[in-house]
């Protein structure tokens, strides 16, 4: 009966899997919107990369704009199949995250004396609970699996019984993960806190250990070392683009995100916050392992929340909660393995009602569309218009689906993909018109609420909260192009002929004073 459940839990779980990819297939949309628009910034940059034109997403500047190995295994399939077999990897990563988000929560599950049957629905809830995050074509797809696998073997770790070549590998899934979205060094940083708080396995540690761990880590220095020789910063830009606030007080804009994201997934959320008091009521029946790991990952999200919330004020979006996923499995392996839970999971009506739980989300954990079928949309009527007004661009939000579908390269005004020197421009504020001329700006696209108004004032970076620096500009032009895609308007002003106008209008008011 119980291989026959593991089978069935097996099949299920295929079965949702291929129906989650299969599923956008059936709407009739373009593949572009099967994947949100930040996306469209590591599909550029990889498809430059991959032609020839280097690490850029609009040819003028180098960027760094992004993490590292989801750009990298972009750019590898584009050299290799073209720039068309970016949504077969996108579809196949997803299937391949959902698959083995999956496995890893179920070795993390199983090592807590948890029942097979049981563990194998607990991981499918948290493959259910993570395949959001994959559906956004975002670096997440594979650092929420590859976290947990490193979690598993951070928990099977045990010093007396693994030398050089454990930690060698430990050193490298480290590597791999950092390298996936780079604030998971913060992970790294409190697990390494909290081994350090604990004497007996502080204690075991000897050099072999610490020789291999940092082998293993040599990747990641290689990283930041060209970070510094090909683009002059340590960080990527993105990431320095986002903090640069006056101050580092708590930020109301992200702990805004933070209560209107993850809170509303109560079904991830809650467990997580119950396993804090099951932590100290079952601390001293963990292993030392269990013990750093645990409590080093359930602190994780909300420090990390904390951390975001003091080096920037910019909202976050869906993909920023991954640190949630990790501990939602950690928070479930917890939970069950504490015996009162125990003694009522081996009620077989309990272990149905949670495969059905289970199951359920899986099929309902489906990809939607959002607005993203509207910013597309957008995007390709700004590439027709490219065709017959060449220049170069500059636009800030929702830039994404419009740099990569256009031919003429697009100055990315939030700074998320530029350079150094660009955010030293929008530290210094000022106008946004003179920061564009700088850059040979032709065309700026504007997105407003509909109806646009006469005058439109806009701020860059939008989506940048009032502590943070902003280039400023009021376009009173005339639109050469415009498009109402739902509620929103993109506007296309042409700078050289506005500051034509501007010209001829106070040539005209001097030779009114002469006469």
């Amino acid at each position: 009966m119980r291989v026959l459940g593991l089978r069935a839990f097996y099949f299920c779980i295929a079965v949702a899997a291929c129906y989650a990819v299969w599923a956008p297939f059936h709407s009739g949309h373009a593949w572009q919107v099967f994947v949100q628009d930040d996306c469209f910034y590591y599909l550029k940059v990889a498809q430059n990369l991959a032609t020839g034109h280097g690490s850029t997403f609009n040819g003028l500047v180098a960027t760094n704009g992004y993490h590292p190995l989801w750009l990298l295994l972009l750019a590898g399939v584009c050299a290799l199949f073209g720039p068309t077999a970016f949504f077969p990897l996108i579809a196949f990563m997803v299937l391949a995250a959902i698959v083995g988000t999956y496995f890893a929560a179920r070795i993390i599950l199983l090592r807590t004396g948890i029942s097979p049957l049981v563990a194998n629905t607990l991981a499918a809830l948290v493959a259910g609970f993570s395949m959001p995050m994959f559906f956004t074509g975002m670096e997440v797809i594979l650092t929420i699996p590859i976290g947990l696998f490193f979690l598993a073997f951070c928990i099977s770790a045990d010093p007396d019984r693994h030398g050089f070549y454990h930690a060698l590998g430990l050193g490298c899934v480290l590597s791999f993960l950092v390298l996936s979205r780079l604030d998971t060094v913060l992970l790294g940083v409190l697990l390494l806190a909290a081994l350090l708080l604990q004497p007996h396995l502080r204690s075991r540690i000897r050099r072999p250990h610490i020789a291999g761990v940092l082998l293993g880590l040599i990747p990641l220095g290689l990283y930041f070392v060209s970070n510094q020789v090909f683009f002059h910063t340590w960080m990527p830009v993105s990431g320095m683009a986002k903090q640069m606030r006056w101050h580092h007080f708590p930020s109301r804009q992200v702990w805004h995100s933070f209560f209107i994201g993850p809170v509303r997934h109560y079904g991830s959320f809650l467990p997580i916050v119950l396993a804090f008091p099951l932590l100290f009521k079952c601390f001293r029946k963990l292993s030392d392992t269990e013990k750093v790991v645990y409590s080093a990952v359930l602190v994780w999200p909300f420090a990390y929340i904390l951390v975001l919330s003091c080096l920037s004020d910019w909202m976050l979006w869906m993909w920023y909660f991954y640190p949630f996923r990790l501990a939602f499995c950690v928070a479930l392996a917890l939970i069950f393995s504490w015996e009162p839970v125990v003694r009522l999971t081996r009620r077989p009506a309990i272990i149905v009602l949670l495969a059905m739980i289970s199951v359920a989300k899986l099929f309902t954990a489906r990809w939607t569309p959002g607005d993203v079928p509207e910013m597309v949309e957008v995007g390709q009527r700004v590439a027709a218009f490219s065709q017959t007004h060449h220049g170069t661009y500059a636009m800030g939000d929702r830039a994404g689906s419009v740099g990569f579908l256009m031919h003429d390269p697009l100055v990315q005004t939030e700074g998320l993909v530029m350079d150094r020197s660009y955010l030293e421009s929008i530290r210094r504020q000022g106008s946004l018109r003179k920061a564009l001329r700088v850059r040979g700006v032709r065309y700026y696209i504007a997105t407003a609420p509909a109806p646009l108004q006469e005058c439109l004032q806009v701020s860059e970076p939008l989506q940048a909260g009032p502590d943070s620096p902003h280039l400023q500009d009021l376009f009173c032009d005339t639109p050469v192009a415009r498009f109402e895609e739902g509620d929103r308007t993109t506007a296309i002003f042409d700078l050289q002929a506005g500051e034509d106008r501007n010209a001829g209008q106070t040539s005209n008011s001097g030779k009114g004073g002469e006469d």
